[in-house]
């Protein structure tokens, strides 16, 4: 189980290199479907997806197993080598064709089918062979796997207190800097803004997130930068983190937006520190093929009446982050936050309480 599920977890990981890194030249310059839009550059997955999707996939082919080992119990037989490859091989080649959204389902059950088959012949006509390989070769992924979470979990804080320690002195008196956005909304903010500054012709640059973050921390328009649905902010001007960090200042990022203010999307330059996707469950789950589509069934959502967008995060663990952050950072030094917001943008669905 634990072998099936590293090698298929990886293989998946390679796919979503294929899309990412080899599909980045075609790219429409336009808008595309959300299908399409995977094909060509953004995954909008968490960069832990490496480490993840080989964990989560063994977690999910332990269903199949108990299952099968359920049923032979209940008839009084063993299960057959043949019998659990094929249940494995299946689990995993139709997880790993799920990585391409445009596949039919019955073309990837046939194909998934297939490739199952032919796995479940040759594990049976080489027994013996076939069990000491996945022995010798399943504990050297494992501890691959448990290497690379190590490394991703650990290595980023690492490498931030290194940064931190090359940051130039701060101004005597500098101020923190505190930049709070609301995404996709337009409220009546009158009692926040009796308590500072109302620039009354505040205009945004653009109509969606992306270049309207771009401008707003670089102060240029949007034409002065090529971005767009599929094109991400490529540096092309300097930041208002970068600036800030040059000056000394600690620089943090919080957002609840995971599509269009996440890694990806090339607004995190000059963030020392940057919290956007997290290692928690809903995150494991939409690390795989499979898990996504679980994640995105309709039916799983009437049954819970969960119809928000699986795993977002909300204000108050945005504001948790931050918290969190400010009181482990370093003394002595300004900082400068953006926290984003991602509550109000759609779909619009009000707490209970609030709804009734």
């Amino acid at each position: 189980m634990l072998w099936f599920g590293i090698v298929s977890g990886l293989v998946e990981v390679m796919a979503l290199g294929v899309i990412k890194f080899g599909s980045l030249a075609s790219a429409p310059a336009g808008w595309a479907s959300p299908d399409d839009r995977i094909r060509h550059g953004y995954l909008w997955l968490s960069p832990h997806v490496i480490w993840m999707a080989p964990a989560m996939l063994s977690g999910f082919l332990a269903v199949p197993v108990i299952l099968l080992g359920l049923v032979g119990r209940y008839r009084g037989m063993l299960l057959s080598i043949r019998t659990a490859v094929g249940a494995l091989t299946f689990v995993c080649v139709a997880s790993s064709l799920y990585v391409y959204p445009r596949l039919y389902d019955w073309a990837v059950v046939l194909l998934a089918a297939g490739l199952a088959m032919q796995a479940a012949r040759i594990a049976a006509a080489h027994p013996v062979g076939f069990k000491s390989f996945v022995r010798r070769t399943a504990k050297w992924m494992a501890a691959a796997v448990l290497g690379v979470a190590l490394v991703m979990n650990l290595g980023a804080g690492l490498r931030e207190r290194m940064r931190v320690g090359g940051l130039p002195g701060a101004l005597s008196g500098a101020p923190n800097v505190l930049l709070l956005i609301l995404d996709t909304v337009t409220p009546n903010l009158e009692q926040l803004a009796e308590g500072g500054v109302t620039f009354d012709r505040a205009i945004a640059t653009s109509p969606w997130t992306l270049p309207s973050h771009v401008s707003m921390f670089t102060g240029r328009l949007p034409y002065e930068f090529k971005t767009n649905f599929l094109i991400p902010y490529a540096g092309e001007h300097i930041t208002l983190a970068e600036h800030l960090s040059s000056r000394g200042y600690m620089t943090a990022g919080f957002s609840g937006n995971l599509v269009y203010c996440a890694y990806e999307a090339g607004i995190t330059r000059g963030f020392l520190h940057y919290e956007d996707y997290r290692v928690v469950g809903s995150e494991f789950l939409v690390s795989t093929a499979l898990g996504r589509r679980i994640a995105g069934s309709q039916v799983l959502h009437n049954m819970l009446s969960r119809f928000d967008v699986f795993g977002e995060k909300d204000a108050a663990a945005v504001t948790g982050d931050f918290l969190r952050w400010v009181d482990r950072r370093p003394q002595g030094r300004p900082f400068f936050a953006f926290l984003n917001y991602m509550d109000p943008h759609e779909p619009y669905l009000p707490p209970q309480r609030f709804a009734e």
